[in-house]
């Protein structure tokens, strides 16, 4: 409601500025003729300004209100991952039971571009993992996220997420799991029927995983190289991964 009069208050002021303008100019020149005319010539190019206003103008503000929303929305991607994605990887990778079926490269380096992460990007959004379930696997995993839900639970409440769905269906993706396993009071008597329901929440999970982990660094080559040079030297899939600069 205020600022329905703030709107109305500053278009009347705006309307008397302009009458008060045309009717000085009367006063002083005494010229109708050429007033009107001009008057109307104003008024028949307010829908080209219009149009450059909205349709050029704002296009131009929107398009940088996004690229900035864009930068944001990649430091709370790259939060999520070294908060809770590394470490969730640390724990799941070496527990896939089929081995081969990572053995697409994921050796991240340089060279890579759009097209070389994208065609990795199509290959890991269908794989299916089938995943070694014990109680170190569960133990682990559940540890982890009851230790970061309160984050968790953070980064999903951020209004900025929303225009990134893909990474919100991570977020879904893992607290659902973390709710699955804060549910479970013993991980030794679980039936078989409960592990399958248990593999189809962890390969949910982990598909989001892969896939958001290797758009972010897509990202970072592009708009932040000294990040990415970390990110790939911590790549949780190179078995001799090195913090280090060694060349």
């Amino acid at each position: 409601m205020n600022d329905k009069k703030w709107y109305l208050i500053l278009s009347f002021y705006l309307v008397a500025a302009s009458c008060l303008s045309y009717l000085i100019q009367l006063l002083i020149f005494h010229d109708q003729h050429n007033t009107f005319f001009y008057l109307l010539q104003d008024i028949s190019f307010v829908p080209i300004n219009v149009l450059l206003v909205t349709m050029l103008i704002d296009k131009l503000l929107q398009r940088k209100e996004k690229e900035s929303l864009f930068k944001k929305i990649n430091m709370i991607v790259g939060l999520f991952f070294n908060e809770i994605g590394m470490p969730l990887f640390d724990i799941l990778n070496h527990r896939i039971l089929d081995p081969k079926i990572m053995d697409f490269d994921l050796l991240i380096d340089p060279s890579w571009d759009d097209k070389k992460f994208n065609e990795t990007l199509n290959v890991y959004s269908s794989k299916k993992y089938i995943f070694q379930f014990d109680d170190d696997l569960l133990q682990d995993t559940s540890a982890l996220l009851l230790e970061k839900r309160l984050l968790l639970m953070q980064l999903m409440q951020n209004p900025s997420l929303m225009e990134h769905e893909s990474f919100t269906d991570l977020l879904l993706a893992i607290f659902h799991l973390c709710d699955e396993l804060s549910n479970r009071a013993d991980f030794t008597l679980l039936p078989e029927s409960d592990i399958k329901h248990l593999n189809n929440d962890f390969n949910r999970a982990y598909q989001f995983l892969i896939t958001e982990w290797l758009k972010y660094l897509n990202h970072l080559k592009k708009a932040y190289p000294f990040l990415f040079s970390l990110a790939i030297r911590k790549n949780p899939f190179n078995p001799q991964r090195n913090i280090l600069v060694t060349e």
